[in-house]
Formats: structure tokens, sequence, C-alpha cells
């Protein structure tokens, strides 16, 4: 794992890039430009403290997790619906049925 540079070293970089241009600042430091191009943009909207931030990786603070019984009330509930709609559709076919044998009896 390759360790993180120190604040002094971005701000370095960054005001060597302003002096010199992309194409010396990428051959002295060997970086991409894209990566000078991002601590440049953090060093402006968000200062010195910016920098200093760890951004690699996963957040520290993990998204919440799913509330599983939840989910499971949804497809009980889900299910439940399903099965109304079956019978509704069937009740339906049942009366239209009645009425045609009694449109035909009359």
């Amino acid at each position: 794992m390759s360790r993180r540079p120190s604040v002094d070293a971005y701000i370095e970089t960054i005001e060597y890039y302003r002096k010199n241009g992309r194409t010396a600042t990428e051959r002295k430091y060997n970086i991409a430009q894209s990566v000078f191009y991002k601590w440049e943009r953090i060093l402006v909207e968000e200062g010195e403290e910016g920098l200093a931030i760890e951004r690699r990786g996963r957040p520290k603070d993990p998204k919440p997790k799913k509330d599983v019984n939840k989910d499971k009330d949804l497809l009980e509930e889900n299910k439940r619906l399903r099965m109304e709609n079956e019978y509704l559709k069937k009740l339906d076919a049942l009366v239209r049925e009645r009425e045609e044998r009694e449109k035909k009896k009359k």
C-alpha cells in the first residue's frame, strides 16, 4: 500500500503546476494531470484542510443496513394483494358467465 503524501507535498505539487505547467509537473512528480487537477480543485473549494482528508477506500460510516422485517412485511403484503386480485378476477368471470346464461334464457 502506498503512503499518502503530506498536505505540504500536495501544495508543493500544485504550486509547481501553476508555475511550470502540466507537462513539467507530470514529468517531475510522475503523476497524471487528473490527480493534480483534483488536488487543485480540493484546495480551491475546501482549503488546506480539505487536502488532509483521506478520500481513498470505503467511507468510514457505511450505509445503514436494510430493515429485513420491513422487506418481509412488504413481500407478504404483495403476496396477499396478488391473491386478492386473482380472487376478484375469478369472481368477475363467474358473475359475467352467470349474466351470459341469464341472457340466453330470456
